[in-house]
């Protein structure tokens, strides 16, 4: 029954490390660690506000940016020693279930951070490290591994988190993200 319950974590870090979606200076990122208090449920809801809120200060994090994404918010964000995203939801118990996937913050060695994960809702999580890139950025288009394209727009925030909200549960992970600015002049693209 245990190892059931560890199945949804295995799935986790497989992904990531086939996807290959922690990625900076052009290859894959191999500092970085996942944590989680307690699996998922089926049945778990995204958090309120206020949970999220009172979650963030536990943990002392100032998100970059936050969204629903499917049962969960997922939460991005940086501080001097590291850039990642907690997933936290509200299990069928009313208790606060969350994932974290953490990496060495790479933000002096590339213009732009990707993490996110496969599996379930697949979502890009991306950071734009360059100041001037950001000034510039209007919009963030990830293309899924199942083709699927999704644009997301920047709206001056250094961070943004891009589900493909086709995949309920499955294990697509992207293959190329690309900023554009107002003029679709490409300014960053990993592919």
């Amino acid at each position: 029954m245990r190892s059931l319950r560890l199945l949804p974590f295995a799935l986790i870090v497989l992904s990531l490390l086939i996807s290959g979606c922690i990625q900076g200076n052009n290859s894959v990122q191999k500092n970085y660690s996942v944590q989680k208090n307690n699996s998922a449920q089926e049945t778990s809801i995204p958090p309120s506000e206020s949970k999220i809120n009172l979650f963030l200060e536990e943990k002392n994090v100032t998100p970059l940016a936050n969204r629903t994404v499917g049962n969960s918010t997922v939460v991005l964000y940086e501080n001097q020693s590291e850039m990642g995203f907690y997933q936290i939801s509200i299990d069928e118990t009313g208790n606060i279930s969350w994932t974290q996937l953490s990496w060495s913050n790479n933000s002096a060695f590339t213009p732009v951070s990707i993490g996110g994960t496969a599996t379930g809702i697949p979502f890009v999580a991306v950071i734009i490290n360059d100041d001037q890139m950001l000034k510039k950025a209007y919009k963030v288009t990830v293309v899924f591994r199942n083709k699927d394209e999704v644009t997301g727009l920047v709206n001056n925030s250094k961070g943004i988190i891009i589900p493909d909200e086709n995949v309920r549960n499955g294990n697509v992970g992207w293959s190329s993200v690309t900023v554009f600015d107002k003029d679709n002049n490409v300014l960053f693209r990993k592919v």
